[in-house]
């Protein structure tokens, strides 16, 4: 008989033996499964090599480490109180939906403040109270609906990806109402990715202004000299999409095809139709003017100008203003 068989003969004794206390029978079992377990080795590395045996052998599960272990006589399982708990495997790595937010996570936020001081230039001081701390209201909602973690909202890491030269808040607007304003503008960028480029904030040209740039009774404004887009606190959400339409005409007419007589491709406050002779068909003030042209006169927008509104104020009637208020299906460009 082997040293093996041997042992594997005592372990079996002392599992059915009425004579052993538990705790003591857990202390022998452990002795000779350590036995086992070396006796194994030693067997699997003096083995000579040869085609594996067909006959199935239980190994020890005590022994998980041994890759080939030599044939041994098959014997009684250790009972499931002794055997070892196997670590679960880990599943492949998938999207996760974002933890959901609760009030003590607020905690994290840092103070949101002007992300740096030339965005403030033509702004209203960033003087409101240090102590504002953040509620969870509003911010949890929007971050639990759209599956947002509270690390993603993360104004620098906003600034960066969508390429924006900042943001900018109001001195009355509290840390809750600048964290739901982020939250609400991160959504935003992410929807307006559908216009096929990720660079939004026009190679760091677009402010985003939450409650610090306010005029008169407009819920939001685009300033063409800063490239501000201002946002009231109270009537600001939801027009977003609009002042980005703004930056666009702005930004193109400006910077890409030029008209000293206009830094709008809309040409601005003009209203009506104009001539298109003058440009290259395949040019964006073409494009543009040429869709506006066929809006005015080809769909209904001037007729419910005409009975909501009136001629009186021709601030609705600007090519601007068309363009900017225009379906987004209605206004895609394509130079055919």
């Amino acid at each position: 008989m082997t040293k093996l068989e041997v042992l594997q003969k005592d372990k079996v004794n002392a599992q059915n033996s009425q004579d052993l206390l538990d705790d003591e029978r857990e202390q022998i079992l452990e002795v000779i499964n350590k036995k086992i377990a070396l006796e194994q080795k030693k067997s699997a590395k003096d083995a000579p090599k040869k085609p594996a045996s067909k006959k199935t052998v239980k190994a020890t599960p005590e022994t998980p480490q041994i890759e080939k272990p030599a044939p041994v006589a098959v014997v009684e399982e250790t009972p499931k109180e002794e055997m070892p708990q196997e670590t679960p495997k880990e599943a492949p790595e998938t999207e996760k939906p974002a933890k959901a937010v609760k009030q003590s996570d607020f905690t994290q936020v840092l103070k949101i403040v002007d992300s740096s001081p030339d965005v403030a230039a033509f702004g209203k001081a960033d003087t409101y109270n240090q102590n504002n701390s953040i509620n969870l209201g509003m911010a949890a909602k929007l971050l639990n609906q759209n599956n947002l973690s509270l690390k993603s909202v993360n104004q620098e890491a906003i600034i960066e990806r969508f390429k924006l030269k900042g943001f900018e808040y109001g001195n009355w607007a509290t840390q809750t109402e600048r964290f739901n304003f982020l939250i609400a503008c991160k959504i935003s960028f992410e929807q307006l990715k559908d216009l096929g480029f990720e660079n939004l904030g026009l190679d760091g040209k677009i402010i985003v202004s939450f409650g610090a740039r306010g005029q008169g009774g407009a819920a939001a404004h685009f300033e063409p000299k800063t490239f501000a887009i201002n946002l009231t606190k109270k009537r600001g959400f939801g027009v977003f999409t609009h002042e980005y339409g703004h930056a666009l005409d702005y930004f193109f007419g400006t910077y890409i095809d030029q008209d000293a007589t206009s830094l709008a491709l809309s040409y601005g406050r003009k209203t009506g139709v104009i001539a298109l002779d003058s440009f290259e068909k395949t040019s964006m003030r073409y494009l543009m003017n040429d869709l506006i042209n066929d809006i005015i006169q080809n769909t209904e927008l001037l007729q419910r100008l005409d009975k909501n509104v009136g001629r009186d104020n021709d601030y609705w009637y600007r090519r601007n203003e068309i363009f900017a208020r225009t379906p987004p299906s209605a206004r895609r460009l394509s130079a055919t």
